[in-house]
């Protein structure tokens, strides 16, 4: 725009252009109320302003009449080279016109005159996306309101939601998988940011914002990554007693995803010792862990008994009037076993019967 307007109202506009003045007045939105009764609101410029004897971010001045402007801001370079008055908002307003300048800001990170009157409140750049700043204003920062005004905060100043187009983010529910995965994502134009995204188990959110020839997000769009699940069984052994303790320890994990080992997991153990036989329980024990939903099962180590045998032989010496006796074939226990009645010979022959007995 930056013409000049006669009173008349200029309501839930903007203007984004630059403007060149050639004459008296020179504004972002409005060149000047000349006369009669001008209001301005819910309406910004965000173009630089150059040329001119008055000129203003929004409005090059008023020269006469009565106005009001409220709930307004400009955002664009006011050059003050060759002006008599220059402002981030206004220029000039005569003292031949009475009104108001309410709720209304320029950026002075981009324009340091507040021009004649101290029209408006100077915001830096960051202030002027912060939506606290615009609480007087009918204003969300969520989308799908009834308000007048959108801000993306942090990302945008205020835009006009009246020519924003609604559209909805999803929002997106999956598992871990030892991957990165996104959230909702789009190819449209003029919507900025990034979808969420993450690998770990957790919830994220994204930083789409748009333009004020773009649209009105609604919905967070948020990622949520649940835990996987993942059974953790602790070892098993048998082994034979052996009179000291014996000790089994280990675990082995199924489920694990991507690059994840063993020594992915956190405040895990398994061990048992035992001595006697019989069966031992490995209890696995385990700490929450990051991305998974953990389920244990207990190993077990056995000891079975130790089976032996030994053979014993048995010798008798047999002295003169003994007895005879025989010994059984070698390598089984010796039975002594008596024969009906008393031997008769000498001593040698008795240990020669013997030997023979013997197999020797």
């Amino acid at each position: 725009m930056g013409g000049f307007a006669v009173g008349g109202s200029v309501s839930t506009s903007y203007a984004t252009g630059a403007v060149t003045g050639t004459g008296t007045y020179s504004g972002g939105l409005v060149g000047a109320f000349v006369s009669g009764a001008g209001t301005i609101s819910n309406s910004y410029a965000t173009g630089a302003v150059s040329g001119g004897t008055y000129r203003g971010g929004l409005m090059g001045g008023v020269a006469t009449g009565t106005y009001a402007i409220s709930n307004t801001y400009a955002t664009g370079v006011v050059s003050s080279s060759g002006a008599t008055y220059s402002g981030g908002l206004v220029g000039y307003l005569s003292s031949s016109a009475s009104g108001s300048v309410s709720s209304s800001f320029w950026n002075s990170d981009n324009t340091s005159s507040t021009g004649y009157g101290s029209a408006g409140t100077g915001l830096s750049s960051t202030a002027m996306k912060t939506a606290s700043n615009f609480s007087a204003w009918s204003i969300s920062s969520s989308g799908g309101s009834s308000s007048t005004w959108r801000i993306y905060a942090g990302s945008t100043s205020p835009l006009l939601r009246t020519f924003l187009t609604s559209l909805a983010v999803s929002d997106v529910s999956t598992t871990y998988t030892g991957s990165v995965q996104t959230g909702t994502s789009f190819s449209l134009s003029n919507i900025f940011g990034s979808a969420a995204s993450g690998t770990n188990a957790g919830t994220y959110s994204n930083s789409f914002y748009s333009n004020q020839q773009g649209y009105d997000l609604s919905g967070t769009g948020t990622l949520t990554i649940a835990k996987a699940p993942l059974t953790i069984t602790g070892s098993s052994a048998s082994t034979t007693y052996t009179g000291v303790a014996q000790t089994l320890s280990g675990y082995t994990a199924s489920g694990l995803l991507g690059s994840d080992t063993t020594a992915s997991l956190s405040g895990v153990s398994a061990s048992v010792s035992g001595t006697n036989a019989g069966s031992y329980t490995n209890t696995v024990t385990a700490s929450t862990q990051t991305n998974y939903s953990v389920t244990t099962a207990d190993g077990t180590l056995t000891i079975t008994s130790s089976s032996s045998s030994s053979s014993v032989t048995t010798a008798t010496v047999l002295e003169p009037e003994s007895k005879p006796f025989r010994m059984p074939a070698p390598g089984r226990s010796a039975v002594l076993f008596e024969v009906d009645g008393a031997y008769s010979g000498s001593p040698d022959k008795a240990a020669q019967e013997m030997n023979q007995a013997s197999g020797g």
